[in-house]
Order: C-alpha cells, then structure tokens, then sequence
C-alpha cells in the first residue's frame, strides 16, 4: 500500500541580495494511523507559527465515506507532534472537508466542496476554526445560496475578514467579517464569470481572478462599500 506524506522546509536567506537562498528540511509528518492514498492526506497544507494543519478530504469518518479531516500538528520542543483532528460539523459523505487550507494567527479556514443542504443543494461550505490557547474549535460556516455555485475551494483570510470564492455559479464571491465573536456574510461582489477563485485579501484590497473571463479584478474598499478598482487589466489573447 503506498503511503503519503507531509514535508515541512525552512529557506533561509543569507549574504548579497541576489544571492540563492538555502533550502532545508526540517520536518517529515507522515500520516496517522489509518490513512492512506485514497484519503488523499497532503491534499492542501496551512502553516502558521508553531501550527501546521494537513488536508485528508477523502477520509472516512466514524464510517462516513470522503467526508473529509484536518489533522492538526503543533511544534513542540523543535519536534512536530499530532495535535488533534477536526472533522467540523454536519459531517456528510463526499463532503471533501479539508481539501483547501488557509491558516493566519489563531485561526483556520477548512473548504468543503461537497457539503449538500437540508435540501440536496450542493453548496459548499466554508468553516472557520479559531484557537484559544491549544484549544480548536468552530466558530463559523458558511455556505452559498441556490445559483450563487459553490463554496470551498478558493478563499483567503486577513485577520477579520474572509473572502469567499465560488464556482459554476453566477460568479460571485462574498465577504465576511468577525465582529465581536460572531462572523457573518457582510458582502457580496458580483462578476462576469462562473468561476471565481484565485483569491488574495490585504485588508481593504481584495484581488479576485475571473478565470473563465481571464480578467483578475482588483477590489478596493471604500468605507463600507466594495469597488472595482482603477488598473483592471485583461490578459488572453
């Protein structure tokens, strides 16, 4: 049976500034017991600090089929160690949990790209985990609304805000902010393509990639309102 596994590397950058880093390892992270190929372990890697969380979105859980993990490691001493594994809630087959990773300061951004509604509806969700000391626990998910495609796949996170990418939809991505302790949809920014992903957030600065209509939009924010922004340059031929 083969087997996969996780590297962790560390560059270093020394003398003129032109000059070729030196590249490291530091770290192999082989999987838990129990995981194989088909679990798809590695399938998307977070790194923050003394954290590294590891995507297994074929994992079967308490007898649910691809529902998908995260296995959570911490660094310990110079030693990487397993820390704990989060399924999140409403745990389905074909879910695909943990098939995108995003990972800033104490918090954790899961994909889901199969997670069905009550109803059938396919939608996608989004979870966000925050850390309190060593503690992991859900704090949101979201979820996209019928004709709005699917959520899970594409995302990025900087500090309180998410932006949310979507696919084989009507070409939107939202925006969520935390206020207090609760995070919630704050925005939606509406695009020319079905396919929304490739996505970075600096804190009023979003850039979103329209891959159908190869047209990467830059977003800015202007008090509470979201704008396309001046320098929108299209590529294709």
């Amino acid at each position: 049976m083969r087997r996969c596994f996780f590297l962790l590397f560390v560059v270093f950058f020394a003398g003129a500034a032109d000059a070729q880093p030196s590249i490291d390892l530091l770290a192999r992270i082989d999987p838990e017991a129990g995981l194989d190929e088909g679990d798809g372990y590695g399938v998307a890697v977070a790194v923050e600090g003394n954290w590294a969380a590891v995507g297994a979105s074929g994992d079967t859980y308490e007898g649910v089929s691809g529902a998908g993990s995260v296995y959570l490691y911490q660094r310990l001493g110079g030693t990487w160690r397993f820390h704990s594994r989060l399924t999140g809630s409403a745990v389905q087959p074909n879910r695909a949990f943990g098939i995108a990773l995003a990972m800033q300061g104490s918090r954790l951004v899961v994909g889901a790209p199969g997670f069905q509604t009550e109803r059938g509806y396919v939608s996608g969700a989004v979870y966000v985990f925050e850390r309190s000391v060593a503690d992991w626990r859900e704090v949101a998910r979201f979820t996209s609304g019928l004709g709005d495609g699917t959520v899970g796949r594409d995302f990025a996170i900087n500090q309180d805000r998410l932006l949310i990418g979507t696919w084989l939809g009507n070409g939107a991505a939202f925006i969520a902010e935390r206020t207090g302790a609760t995070w919630a949809i704050t925005d939606t920014l509406r695009g020319a393509s079905s396919l929304v992903s490739n996505l970075d957030l600096d804190g009023d600065l979003a850039a979103i990639g329209e891959s159908r209509a190869f047209t990467p939009d830059v977003v800015i924010r202007t008090a509470a309102d979201w704008r396309l922004g001046r320098g929108k340059q299209r590529y294709g031929p």
